[in-house]
């Protein structure tokens, strides 16, 4: 998932994306899902 969202944000094609994924629900995918990612990931 942290590797789609990254290729989404430098312009890369990433297929489908899960609506799941968008967090903050402003219907985009950013570095909000980012860093949510990166801190679930961290504990």
């Amino acid at each position: 998932m942290l590797l789609r969202i990254l290729k989404l944000l430098t312009g890369r094609d990433t297929g489908d994306m899960c609506s799941d994924a968008d967090t903050n629900e402003d219907g985009k995918i950013g570095t909000e899902e980012v860093i949510r990612i990166l801190k679930e990931i961290s504990k």
